[in-house]
């Protein structure tokens, strides 16, 4: 099918002309001076992931300085849809949903693409499951570059090894177009504290690749820092797998 370039290089501020519209447009937006520069072929190049249903793989990214609870930052993985200046890469990730969209005019909507179980486990230095850890989920709201400073859910691994989400973790229910790219998740196990990342793009990954199910796991190494001091809210341990941890 045909699609639709709106070039201006002459835009006014609130004139739509920038990125992908969307329906009912179905256009993208191209405001580039010199249209054929490489900069410029990057940024049309982006876009386009954008119209076949791939979202922004840096909005799960996180600043060094942006993240106040173990000063880690996050870089999402090589990608047009990252990055595109310079860049040749496409992430399986941006591959699975271009596929995905195939020869449709309308892309499939990336918020679709959930398993129907997200769950986070923790193995100890031994990879034998955590049984009792504690877990905090730090959220990384899309596009802040940052880590919130306070916890989304917390709670202990279930007997079987398991923290599973109630709900989608990656949507806010109460307001769905602010969503959740990533989580720092920390994790405080036998006196000592290790940190992993969650970002929402693995879970998406795992729907497209087959999977009913995305596991984010976090092990354990033996050289983590003692666990800090701090008041846990809740000494709740599911007992089978379909008994999550709590949200706050």
């Amino acid at each position: 099918f045909d699609l639709r370039i709106v070039i201006n290089s002459h835009a006014a501020d609130d004139d739509l002309v920038s990125g992908w519209t969307g329906e009912p447009y179905l256009a993208i937006g191209h405001s580039h001076e010199d249209l054929w520069s490489s900069h410029a072929i990057d940024a049309l190049v982006h876009e386009l992931g954008h119209s076949r249903g791939v979202p922004d793989l840096y909005a799960a990214e996180v600043a060094v300085e942006g993240n106040p609870i173990n000063g880690e930052g996050f870089e999402a993985p090589r990608c047009m849809m990252n990055n595109p200046y310079g860049e040749s890469e496409w992430s399986d990730y941006a591959k699975a949903i271009i596929n995905a969209s195939a020869d449709q005019r309308t892309c499939v909507n990336h918020l679709d693409l959930f398993p129907d179980e997200i769950k986070t486990t923790v193995l100890n230095s031994e990879g034998r499951f955590a049984k009792g850890a504690y877990l905090r989920f730090y959220p990384v709201y899309a596009h802040s570059n940052k880590v919130s400073e306070e916890p989304l859910y917390e709670g202990r691994l279930s007997v079987t090894g398991n923290f599973l989400f109630i709900e989608n973790p990656f949507v806010d229910p109460e307001n769905p177009e602010n969503l959740i790219a990533n989580y720092l998740v920390a994790v405080d196990y036998d006196g000592k504290r290790a940190y992993g990342w969650m970002p929402m793009y693995e879970a998406q990954l795992a729907k497209l690749q087959g999977e009913d199910k995305y596991v984010c796991t976090i092990q354990f190494t033996g050289n983590e820092i003692n666990s800090p001091d701090y008041d846990y809210k809740t000494d709740r341990m599911g007992e089978f797998e379909n008994l999550p941890g709590w949200k706050f």
